[in-house]
């Protein structure tokens, strides 16, 4: 059994996947519009992206859209508004307005069709929409203006991963750990491909290379699994108690935690566990999966 759910993490007040983690940007973009007029239309316009910016910064999005939409009507043909868009879809993707933040990218991309910022934030929304094909399109043109683009090639890793297009996503990977060998994230979307492909030793490898890198409560969890699916529960029971001692209240480590107790016919032990991993905000799909009503586990 082996288990690729993704766990969720907050931002901006709602759960998204690591997937979505990996594009996220601050919301300053370059550098503010520049005109070339100086009189005091020009001042006043100058006086209203500070403002924008200063809203911004308190998080008033509201204020902040409001008078970046009115810099945007007192210059409207100034070539660098696209700076203007880009932060005006960072704004509205705090307001939770994502068809106007597309809006704001789609424009700002048609003034700059080269803006990074603007490709990676277009392309989180696409999947926030759940519109992968596009925001692979995005990420894809991100990776031809530079090759070396280290979140966008994780990130199209792991959506070539979600479509089972496995070749082409170790293609990416492979880029990163070579490119970014500190980057575990690299080290982690191989392991889920060997083994995707019954290569377990290998797998097991990338995940205890990518633990050393950094130690991360999804990865651990990740490991054990693997090693309860071959067999090696010895070693399952070595990394989760190693896990724990990082993570003592990640509610996922407790269910694996029961689940070896159930292994082992420790069934008092195991009620324990099980009420401690709900305590800890387990994930109720992976506590169906591990002790589902009907008796079977999936």
């Amino acid at each position: 059994m082996i288990l690729y759910k993704f766990q969720n993490f907050k931002t901006r007040g709602k759960v998204i996947c690591p997937l979505l983690l990996m594009l996220s940007y601050a919301f300053s973009v370059d550098s503010k519009p520049q005109v070339n007029t100086d009189d005091a239309l020009t001042t006043k316009f100058e006086m209203m992206v500070d403002s924008a910016e200063y809203y911004s910064s308190i998080k008033r999005w509201n204020d902040a859209e409001r008078l970046t939409i009115k810099a945007l009507k007192l210059h409207p043909a100034n070539k660098s508004n696209w700076l203007l868009w880009a932060n005006l879809a960072e704004i509205r993707r705090n307001l939770d307005d994502n068809e106007g933040a597309l809006e704001a990218y789609n424009i700002g991309l048609s003034l700059q069709s080269q803006s990074a910022s603007m490709l990676s934030g277009r392309a989180e929304l696409y999947i926030q929409k759940g519109e992968k094909e596009e925001a692979l399109k995005d990420l894809d043109n991100l990776i031809h203006l530079n090759p070396d683009a280290e979140t966008a090639r994780i990130m199209r890793g792991w959506m070539r991963f979600e479509n089972r297009n496995l070749k082409n996503a170790e293609e990416d990977f492979n880029y990163v750990i070579t490119k970014f060998p500190d980057n575990p994230q690299g080290y982690n979307g191989l392991a889920a491909i060997k083994s995707s492909n019954h290569l377990n030793e290998e797998a097991l490898k990338l995940y205890s290379k990518s633990l050393d890198l950094q130690p991360d409560e999804t990865i651990y969890f990740y490991k054990t699994v693997l090693l309860i699916d071959i067999g090696k529960l010895t070693e399952a029971s070595d990394t989760l108690r190693e896990s724990m001692k990082k993570f003592p209240r990640n509610g996922n480590l407790y269910l694996l935690r029961a689940y070896l107790h159930k292994l082992n016919f420790q069934n008092e032990e195991a009620e324990i566990a099980i009420k401690l991993a709900k305590e800890y905000a387990c994930d109720s799909n992976l506590l169906e999966k591990f002790f589902p009503k009907n008796g079977e586990k999936h």
